[in-house]
């Protein structure tokens, strides 16, 4: 298990790196756009697991088809279409479920869930298109994806070895109060040291040094929505009774399983990139 899951990381990270840092604007977008359309595939698998639609229903495939329109919206800084894509997944859906609708099928919940998913997974995402064009784009990215991810790594070892009381037993029982703390602890101190060493960066990737006061708070909010973004993830597979969203990454899960935190934390570090810090 913890083999594959560093195999896994050595593997994806070199190609994550390469396209944040070497892609044009154009395939960045269209890979943050497949990694949505992959995430919301398995959102409805979960979502909609007691349902008898193909995973190709008309109803799923606008909402990949408003994800790519969010994707490419957020490439071209049009906040509007983002907006109408939205609102037109719900007249869409709204629509839909007028025809389905009778006593006891639950049409109106099925809509909120398929809104929901495109708020919850595409736009959030869209907001990486944003941050890449922005300055610094790419290193903040890279900055976000060490915080979230060795900060889950924190968590998960510091649960396994020091682990004994609950977090949320109702939601995830493997969650502990330690984890939750090595995870804060895991984060805060990437952040710090990258912090430290971001201004001497080889090949002009040099940005400059982040306030520390609103720094260290920056990294304890993106612990807190990371975790809260598993923990939500949890609570969708926890009442479709599944243990993984997937299985697209050996020792991981599925795609949702490994950004679930980082979706919750995306537009958190562009609020306070652009609102805090002013980059």
């Amino acid at each position: 298990m913890h083999l594959k899951r560093w195999l896994t990381a050595a593997v994806a990270m070199p190609i994550l790196i390469a396209v944040v840092f070497g892609a044009p604007a154009w395939f960045f977008a269209l890979f943050i756009c497949v990694a949505a359309v992959l995430a919301l595939f398995e959102y409805y698998q979960i979502v909609f697991s007691g349902n008898t639609d193909s995973p190709l229903s008309i109803t799923r495939l606008s909402g990949y088809g408003s994800a790519a329109i969010i994707s490419g919206a957020a490439l071209s800084g049009r906040f509007d279409v983002i907006c109408l894509a939205a609102s037109g997944l719900l007249i869409f859906s709204g629509a839909c479920s007028l025809v389905e609708y009778r006593a006891g099928n639950p049409v109106f919940e099925r809509v909120l869930r398929q809104v929901l998913g495109l708020i919850y997974i595409p736009l959030a995402l869209s907001f990486l298109v944003v941050i890449r064009q922005g300055a610094h784009g790419p290193l903040w990215i890279m900055f976000l994806v060490f915080l979230v991810f060795l900060g889950d790594t924190g968590a998960f070892y510091g649960g396994r070895f020091f682990g004994k009381h609950k977090l949320l037993p109702a939601v995830s029982p493997g969650k502990t109060i330690e984890g939750a703390v090595g995870g804060m602890l895991a984060t805060v101190g990437v952040g710090a040291t990258i912090n430290i060493f971001f201004p001497v960066l080889p090949w002009g990737l040099a940005m400059a040094r982040l306030p520390w006061t609103t720094a260290l708070i920056f990294f304890v909010v993106v612990s807190i929505v990371g975790q809260a973004g598993d923990l939500f993830e949890s609570t969708m597979k926890r009442d479709a009774g599944i243990k993984d969203s997937g299985a697209l990454f050996p020792g991981h899960g599925g795609i949702l399983d490994r950004i679930d935190a980082l979706i919750f934390a995306i537009p958190v570090a562009y609020l306070f990139k652009a609102y805090v810090f002013f980059l």
